[in-house]
């Protein structure tokens, strides 16, 4: 089915703060400021490892196109584009290079991305914070504006516009049919929609206010992730509640929990796994068939931003390979990643 014929503009009709065992791991700091860079390589601290990993760290190139913070970054998945947005209301898409990597005549970088973005999209009214790409370049964003707009990367306009009531903290594609998405907001409704109908299939009331929400692979569950340092997980078909897993310290000043920021999802020896940031400065990975918990990393501070850790989960042909998976990588409120 060819979205673009069907979908028509609507309003939906139903109706941010700031922006098992334990075992805690400290993450290695990467501090790009410019007083660590030597000879374009960026200095790498490493805290509690008798060896250096990423000992050659390179930046490669800047990207200046925005005027404001940005929020989101999400590439396609393909690898061919990299889609930015944030707090100017703004989302531009930047075309990968293929082949050799060319050089900027002003420094040593060595580009990977064209010197302008392919795409820059405008119609949001406050910030983006959210993005997700489909398998066939179609585009969503989110937006505290309380809308969620449709593009595709062969069309200059927006397709659609989906109406909420308050608002949006996260978007995500049925990963088995992009007919389909997920919404999470501020009025605590994880919503469905149908983007050929233009409304909503189903929606359910989650106890918090919702910060993102995602599909897990396979597309059977669906993970919202709340204020209060809850996952719930539901069904798909129907949003039926199936389970929950508490991102919580036992003990401490964040004992009640704190907002998940995002959810990640790794293959590892033990089967499929699942990888929480939250805003009590922590990454967890948790065992997505006993929902327990199997390691706490931290190191790095996450104390209010919407920063979210990621995992190199697949390869340009989409095959999935356990090496490409070794590191996850997240920012951090000092500044370093």
């Amino acid at each position: 089915m060819d979205i673009r014929e069907t979908i028509e503009e609507t309003s939906e009709n139903d109706e941010y703060d700031d922006f098992s065992d334990e075992s805690d791991v400290d993450s290695d700091s990467l501090n790009p400021s410019s007083g660590d860079r030597s000879e374009g390589t960026i200095k790498v601290n490493v805290v509690g490892k008798s060896f250096q990993e990423l000992s050659e760290l390179r930046i490669c190139q800047e990207l200046r196109e925005h005027k404001k913070a940005v929020w989101a970054l999400k590439f396609s998945p393909d690898g061919e584009y990299l889609a930015s947005a944030g707090a100017d209301g703004v989302i531009c898409v930047w075309k990968v290079r293929t082949g050799t990597l060319g050089r900027d005549s002003r420094s040593d970088l060595m580009h990977v991305f064209d010197e302008a973005p392919v795409r820059k999209y405008a119609g949001h009214t406050s910030h983006i914070v959210d993005l997700a790409w489909s398998k066939s370049g179609f585009l969503l964003s989110a937006s505290l504006d309380c809308t969620v707009r449709l593009w595709h990367i062969h069309d200059p306009s927006c397709l659609c516009e989906f109406r909420h009531k308050d608002m949006v903290t996260s978007v995500d594609f049925f990963p088995e049919e992009e007919s389909y998405f997920l919404s999470g907001s501020m009025d605590r409704k994880l919503r469905i929609w149908s983007i050929p109908q233009g409304c909503v299939l189903k929606w359910v009331q989650a106890p918090a206010v919702i910060s993102t929400v995602t599909f897990c692979p396979g597309g059977r569950l669906c993970a919202a992730g709340l204020l209060d340092g809850q996952v719930i997980f539901y069904y798909s078909d129907g949003l039926r509640y199936f389970t929950q897993t508490e991102c919580r310290n036992h003990r401490g000043k964040d004992k009640r929990g704190r907002k998940v920021t995002g959810i990640a999802f790794v293959e590892r020896n033990e089967g499929q796994c699942m990888v929480v940031t939250t805003n009590d400065s922590r990454i967890r990975l948790i065992s997505m068939d006993t929902f327990g918990l199997i390691s706490k990393y931290k190191g790095h501070a996450n104390r209010s931003r919407q920063f979210r850790a990621s995992i190199r989960s697949r390869c340009r042909e989409g095959v999935r390979n356990s090496s490409n998976e070794k590191y996850i990588v997240c920012g951090s409120d000092d500044d370093r990643m």
